[in-house]
């Protein structure tokens, strides 16, 4: 049986030498392949002896890969096969994950809003402003605050609203939820609201604390989303109407208003020169409709940290706004204080304060609930005999930080301040006892100071990786974009004024050394003192 396998053998091998038309003896020296046709270069029995003589050289007209060594050829072309298989797999699995997430977040419920409020003076349509407001090719740098998928988050609507050949009820219809998370602390003034500002921003959230915003690295707002800009813009226009109250109250105290009623004029420009006394004889309940139509347009934004003065003296409506207008729950954050230590501290701002006959629950005069109180005053206003048109000091009344200490006044926002407490401490998801409320009764050496880089941390968690308990697969999927979008700390920290006399805002950068400048060329990036001729102003000039 052996001898018969060697002769069949044999007899295939004189068969393969003959399809290759290699005579028997020779030895094959080199193959070379040309498409379907293969020369092979073979030494014969001659030749081995003396390797002077000629190389014969054959060609013939068939596949290359039918000679001896084709078994080695295939396992070199399946590896090959396999090692582009591979890289193909690595290429595709990011773009389908990619898509997988997009068609996810395509399927969170929508909810109509309602059109957006007046626009500043001279600012131009969202569709146009989208198109100067975006950063050149030059400046594409790493810089921006909003990248891409910040902007699929924070999106409301990119349809034009003000388009006139639109139906008012096809306008409500094209707006969207605002997909941003929300890190609102709801304590007021003196319970230490800077400390979380900073953090936000340090974190990468665009947050605003009374007249403070960061939103990017540089000044103005080249590179930073629309629905981030148009939030900013918004919150001053509400911060605008809130130092009208307390300036034309204050000057209804001090006797510089007559008596004389003139025409009402509530101005949503941002250079027509208004007097003061048609401010101030802005009809109380405009004024708080117009409140209340700015704090939606804040929340239907893509702004996320909201700190200081006016957010919590508008708790209620803030919250309520949050559930029809943001996708996700808001993070409530609450920093507890004793109430009268809280009160001490208060007093000796300059502050707008609700009349203690309107006072919230009749518990003293104090900052909480703004257009409850305006609600309350008209109230009663409209029980009399004859109803009119209330204002400003009607509701409102200024206490001077010249005034002596009231202890009436004192005792009534000792109470408001512990009612505020009791309400949204037990629903706040993160409360720190910065002012150690809680932790009083432990020796001081067992206190550790709560410090700034501990507030970052714990923001970013309970912003991207909290509610753990909470099974809504929509903010899972929010979460993960989240946690890939807010990575740059905002360092750029700017200001906005109200300026009475001539009813403007002036945008401005108190700290100039933490704004970067925005060259063209990367590698010359550096911090600057002056203004950048290519910074586009969040107020429209």
């Amino acid at each position: 049986q052996q001898q018969q396998q060697q002769q069949q053998q044999q007899q295939q091998n004189m068969k393969d030498d003959r399809d290759c038309n290699i005579s028997e003896g020779e030895l094959i020296a080199m193959i070379s392949c040309d498409g379907d046709a293969m020369t092979a270069t073979t030494r014969g029995p001659q030749q081995r002896e003396n390797p002077a003589l000629p190389i014969k050289t054959t060609s013939v007209s068939f596949p290359c890969m039918n000679y001896s060594n084709r078994t080695a050829r295939s396992r070199k072309t399946r590896f090959n096969y396999i090692i582009m298989a591979v890289l193909v797999v690595g290429v595709f699995v990011r773009p389908i994950r990619y898509v997988r997430q997009s068609s996810l977040a395509s399927n969170i419920a929508l909810k109509p809003l309602p059109p957006l409020t007046p626009l500043f003076a001279n600012e131009k349509p969202n569709h146009v402003r989208q198109e100067s407001q975006r950063p050149d090719d030059a400046h594409d740098h790493d810089n921006s605050v909003i990248s891409s998928q910040i902007m699929e988050i924070a999106m409301s609507s990119e349809r034009d609203s003000s388009n006139s050949s639109m139906p008012k009820t096809q306008q409500v219809e094209s707006f969207e939820l605002s997909k941003a998370p929300l890190f609102y602390h709801v304590s007021p003034g003196s319970t230490g609201s800077r400390t979380f500002y900073h953090a936000a921003c340090a974190s990468g959230f665009p947050s605003v604390h009374h007249k403070s915003f960061c939103i990017s690295r540089t000044r103005g707002i080249r590179g930073v989303h629309e629905n981030v800009v148009r939030g900013v813009r918004s919150h001053f226009q509400l911060l605008r109407l809130y130092e009208m109250a307390a300036e034309c109250s204050s000057l209804w105290a001090k006797g510089k208003l007559d008596g004389e009623e003139e025409d009402a004029v509530l101005s949503n420009s941002n250079d027509t020169a208004t007097s003061a006394q048609q401010l101030c004889y802005t009809p109380l309940r405009q004024w708080s409709n117009s409140v209340q139509s700015h704090l939606t347009a804040v929340l239907r934004s893509g702004l996320v940290g909201l700190f200081d003065t006016p957010y919590p003296y508008l708790a209620t409506q803030l919250l309520d706004l949050t559930k029809e207008y943001r996708a996700a729950p808001p993070v409530i954050a609450v920093t507890e204080r004793d109430p009268h230590g809280w009160a001490t501290s208060r007093i000796k701002h300059g502050i707008l304060t609700c009349r203690e006959e309107y006072s919230l629950d009749g518990l003293g005069a104090s900052e909480f609930d703004v257009v409850g109180c305006v609600e309350r005053a008209h109230g009663t206003s409209d029980s009399g005999a004859e109803s009119k048109a209330l204002h400003f000091w009607d509701a409102f009344r200024w206490r001077s930080v010249k005034e002596a200490v009231n202890e009436t006044f004192q005792i009534g926002m000792e109470r408001q301040m512990g009612r505020h407490q009791e309400v949204y401490v037990p629903v706040a998801q993160y409360a720190p006892d910065i002012f150690g409320v809680r932790s009083s009764a432990s020796p001081k050496s067992e206190s550790k100071p709560i410090e700034e880089k501990d507030v970052v941390r714990d923001i970013r968690h309970h912003i991207l990786d909290g509610r753990g308990s909470n099974d809504n697969n929509d903010v899972e999927l929010l979460q993960s974009l989240w946690q890939g979008s807010y990575t740059t700390s905002l360092t750029c920290r700017g200001r906005v004024s109200w300026e009475r006399r001539n009813d403007t805002l002036v945008e401005y950068y108190h700290v100039p050394r933490t704004c970067e400048d925005m060259p063209s060329n990367k590698k010359t990036r550096k911090k600057i003192d002056g203004s950048n001729a290519s910074m586009i102003p969040l107020i429209p000039v």
